[in-house]
């Protein structure tokens, strides 16, 4: 397994985690302001889980062989418990999805719309199209408005 690569899990563990992920967890495309380039952002596929008990949070981490765990030691208001976060973003949080697809239910949509934003493949030292700029663009608009909150 090279490293870095998404450990292979059995059908049970990809429907548990799809099940964490629609309970607890947010699909998402992340923007990155960059300097000295031809377009204002680079857009990437973005999985974040979260939980209030770290060790599902190391679970998947270990499971997985991907993303990073973060544990918080505080909460963000006086009376809510701590909530710590697994996180995965471009090429791995793609390959993710792609894994624990067909276990989805609630966030299978939003899914279907983070699949289809276009990879820039930057090593291939090709600056994007305006085209492939606007269809990035507009699917992190459009990502953003499904994962708003009561949309």
């Amino acid at each position: 397994m090279r490293q870095g690569s998404m450990k292979k899990l059995t059908e049970t563990e990809k429907a548990y985690i799809a099940g964490l992920l629609d309970g607890e967890g947010c699909i998402g495309v992340f923007r990155q302001k960059i300097k000295n380039r031809t377009h204002e952002y680079n857009f990437g596929a973005r999985v974040i889980i979260t939980n209030s008990n770290f060790p599902v949070i190391c679970w998947l981490k270990e499971k997985t062989g991907i993303g990073c765990a973060y544990e918080y030691n505080k909460s963000y208001k006086e009376n809510w418990n701590k909530v710590h976060r697994w996180q995965v973003t471009s090429r791995k949080a793609r390959t993710f999805i792609k894994t624990i697809y067909p276990y989805l239910i609630i966030k299978k949509e939003i899914a279907n719309v983070v699949l289809k934003l276009p990879v820039h493949k930057k090593w291939e030292g090709r600056e994007r199209t305006i085209n492939q700029y606007q269809a990035q663009y507009k699917i992190f608009e459009l990502a953003k408005v499904m994962n708003k909150r009561g949309a």
